[in-house]
């Protein structure tokens, strides 16, 4: 479903432990030859939104990840479509999605 096409719950941030960042500034890791001087440092988040992966750490957690929008991982927590968003509603029950 497109943004538009739905009514989005934001996330429950505080239904997760809080995210632990880890980046690694060692000098000597250091990438000097990348675009923008995006992705210089090893970073990752574990816990907290995270927490929906297994193992739960991802590059997307972290706490400043590159790239041109780039922001921290998120999920909404549920979404109410608009009608006509889905093409073959109304559902007698949900177990039909």
């Amino acid at each position: 479903i497109s943004g538009p096409s739905a009514v989005w719950t934001p996330p429950q941030f505080n239904k997760y432990p809080q995210v632990q960042y880890f980046t690694d500034n060692i000098m000597e890791h250091t990438r000097n030859n990348t675009p923008d001087n995006w992705f210089q440092h090893y970073m990752i988040g574990t816990a907290g939104l995270c927490s929906v992966y297994d193992p739960p750490v991802s590059y997307w957690c972290s706490e400043n990840p590159s790239g041109g929008g780039a922001f921290a991982f998120r999920t909404p927590s549920g979404v109410t479509p608009k009608s006509g968003a889905l093409p073959n509603s109304p559902y007698a029950d949900v177990s039909q999605l």
